[in-house]
This record gives structure tokens, C-alpha cells and sequence, in this order.
């Protein structure tokens, strides 16, 4: 009973924020868990009809976070290798969306991710169209995974007004 209360309390602050355009809340709760060989939608809001798992995309403003996960090491998976994937139905146009990472799961404690031996932040700014698709797509591969948790910090929003859903996958 708890967890269905919870998830509904989460699904009225992720609706909440998508009806005032703001894209998901930081949820000051438990965040969701990416288990190894799992992934969790960062962006874009689920809904099921059927047995069919439904995601459809957002349009996260500036200075707005994602979804947060927690990224923890398992006895099967030592090491932590996480992917980024974001999906735009069409040209997204020019954006920067960064990676953060923390050690624990307080907004104050995530810093954006820096390519290694730079001070230059991992941060995407366009994405390419897949062949056959249509989508544009933008992906971040990152091996090894420092931080205990993870999300997207949108610095600024896309150009083109464009629903995004981002995966994070290990």
C-alpha cells in the first residue's frame, strides 16, 4: 500500500510540473534505482494502455533538473558504466543539457560532470538524426561512472520547441 501511495504522489508532482512546464520536480524522496543491465527515463512521463508501456516526451525549461537515480555498485557489477540517450521527434535546434553527478542525493551536492583533465563541463548541444527514424537523437557514454547518483541540468532549453524523453541505462 506505501508503495502505490508513493508512486502516486510521484506521478501528481511529475504531472504538476509538466502542466506548468517545468518538466519533472526534483523528487526530495527516494530517488529511482538503476540496478545494473536496468534503465530509468530521466525525462518524459509513462503511462500504460494495455500491457504497452507508453513514454511520451517533454519540454524541460532552463535551469530545470531532471528525474534523479541512484546509481549503486552491486556484488554482479563492481564497476559503474552508465549511457545517456536523449530523443527528439525533430530538430531539437541548439540547447546545453549537462550531466551532474553527487555522492549523495541532496541538490546541493550535484556538480555538473567535466570531461577528464579539463574544468569543461560534459554538456550536449545539438543532436544528430538517426537514419531511418527521424529522430534526433544525442548519446553520452560514460566509463566508469564516478557518483552515487545522477541527472540532467538543462542550462538551456532546446531552440526549437520539441518533446525530449532521456534514458539513463547501465
Amino acid at each position: 500500500m506505501r508503495k502505490r501511495i508513493q508512486s502516486g504522489v510521484a506521478v501528481f508532482f511529475v504531472l504538476a510540473a509538466a502542466l506548468l512546464g517545468l518538466g519533472p520536480a526534483y523528487q526530495a524522496g527516494k530517488p529511482l534505482q538503476l540496478a545494473p543491465k536496468s534503465c530509468q527515463y530521466l525525462y518524459g512521463t509513462s503511462a500504460t494502455s494495455g500491457f504497452t508501456q507508453v513514454i511520451t516526451g517533454e519540454q524541460p525549461a532552463t535551469g530545470t533538473f531532471s528525474q534523479q537515480v541512484n546509481i549503486p555498485v552491486s556484488d554482479q557489477q563492481t564497476t559503474r558504466n552508465i549511457q545517456f540517450t536523449l530523443v527528439w521527434a525533430s530538430n531539437p535546434g541548439a540547447m546545453s543539457i549537462q550531466i551532474q553527478d553527487a555522492d549523495q542525493d541532496v541538490a546541493a551536492n550535484y556538480v555538473s560532470v567535466v570531461s577528464p583533465g579539463t574544468s569543461t563541463p560534459i554538456t550536449i548541444t545539438s543532436a544528430a538524426q538517426a537514419p531511418g527514424s527521424g529522430n534526433y537523437i544525442a548519446r553520452v557514454e560514460l566509463n566508469p561512472w564516478q557518483g552515487n547518483f545522477a541527472r540532467l541540468y538543462v542550462a538551456t532549453q532546446p531552440a526549437n520547441a520539441v518533446n525530449m524523453t532521456a534514458l539513463v541505462c547501465r
